[in-house]
């Protein structure tokens, strides 16, 4: 039985992914830190946000990573909210989200911008020769088209396509939320909610474009008033070159 790894840096878009891949092949649940599940005709999964040489893994021939990443731009703001929300639910925190936050997100000990290129650049370097086949899919691909993205980790992983209808149904778990600004994975309790989710049979809001889409979760550094010119600039002398390596717009 081969071993399917899905790996990103966080805020990535690699449960969505993982989601999907589920919904389309019955698992139930995925593995974390080296303890994956196994389900009868359906490769192994286990799910990491660390870097290749901080799982403990034996990678044989027929193992196979899938990793998603996103600008890093989101990604570093994508994260940083995330540690914010945590830190102060935690009771870490008393002071509100602010410019200074977010740049010792990216200086401090978290180092979020260097984090997100050392993440890629690991995984990016990854080849056949390190006894692992890799399939590289962006975030921004994803919510242009999941289907077509998904279609692509499924022969990468050698899984025959399901029926259409399933994964008709996958594209529709993307959808537009009532106030038309926020999108949704799915309905989730009733409740309009920014981001993905997983369940849910039907959509109430009807589905999304990837227009909307893509304009809902990517560039959201660009209009972010903590965003300012000095932490774009900071996050252009550490990141830039890795940003136009990928073919993203500084």
């Amino acid at each position: 039985m081969s071993l399917v790894v899905f790996a990103s840096y966080p805020r990535a878009g690699v449960h969505w992914m993982i989601r999907m891949y589920m919904e389309v092949t019955g698992v139930k649940r995925w593995g974390r830190a080296g303890k994956p599940y196994i389900f009868d005709g359906v490769p192994v999964i286990l799910k990491t946000h660390r870097l290749p040489g901080q799982v403990s893994l034996s990678m044989g021939s027929r193992d196979k990573i899938v990793y998603t990443y996103r600008h890093g731009k989101d990604a570093v703001l994508a994260h940083s909210k995330f540690l914010f929300k945590r830190d102060f639910y935690a009771g870490r925190l008393r002071e509100s989200y602010s410019t200074e936050w977010l740049k010792r997100c990216i200086v401090g000990k978290e180092r979020s911008a260097k984090r997100w290129q050392q993440h890629i650049e690991a995984f990016t370097s990854l080849t056949e020769e390190n006894n692992c086949q890799v399939r590289l899919i962006t975030f921004e691909d994803m919510l242009a088209d999941p289907v077509k993205e998904l279609r692509k980790v499924m022969r990468f992983v050698g899984i025959d396509d399901p029926k259409k209808a399933t994964f008709e149904k996958i594209s529709q778990f993307v959808a537009k939320a009532p106030n038309g600004e926020e999108i949704i994975m799915a309905p989730g309790r009733g409740l309009p909610y920014t981001g993905f989710l997983s369940g849910g049979e039907h959509l109430i809001h009807g589905p999304s474009t990837a227009e909307e889409r893509l304009a809902v979760f990517t560039g959201r550094w660009r209009t972010f008033k903590y965003w300012t010119k000095e932490i774009d600039d900071l996050v252009n002398r550490q990141i830039g070159d890795t940003l136009e390596k990928l073919g993203y717009e500084l």
